[in-house]
């Protein structure tokens, strides 16, 4: 984002190009649309009910500050890979941290039975 005047700018030559081409339409999100769509992802994920929030959360504090958790993790599930760290404000740089997540979570669940 380099500004309120150089976006608005930007929208307004990146519409005119858009209307001419397969583009109908476009979402005018206003002058900082990052903390527009960072805020709709985060209200998307409250409301679906899901404890998306808590359990990135969990998953990566209970391996990084619980040095045994973390050695039964290693030893015992056989893995180095660890849950990537959650930043409840940037919902949209969260994307790598739930994919990862997904990938490790038959691990998370093994050493929870463990």
């Amino acid at each position: 984002m380099d500004g309120p005047k150089v976006n608005l700018k930007f929208y307004k030559v990146f519409k005119g190009t858009c209307l001419n081409s397969t583009f109908h339409s476009l979402i005018d999100n206003g002058v900082c649309s990052l903390n527009v769509v960072h805020g709709a992802f985060r209200i998307g994920v409250e409301v679906s009910g899901w404890k998306v929030k808590t359990t990135l959360k969990c998953s990566h504090k209970i391996l990084h500050e619980t040095l045994a958790c973390r050695e039964d993790y290693t030893s015992g599930i056989g893995s180095t890979s660890f849950p990537l760290f959650f930043c409840s404000t940037r919902w949209v740089d969260n994307k790598r941290v739930s994919d990862h997540l997904i990938l490790l979570w038959q691990n998370i669940i093994s050493l929870l039975r463990f």
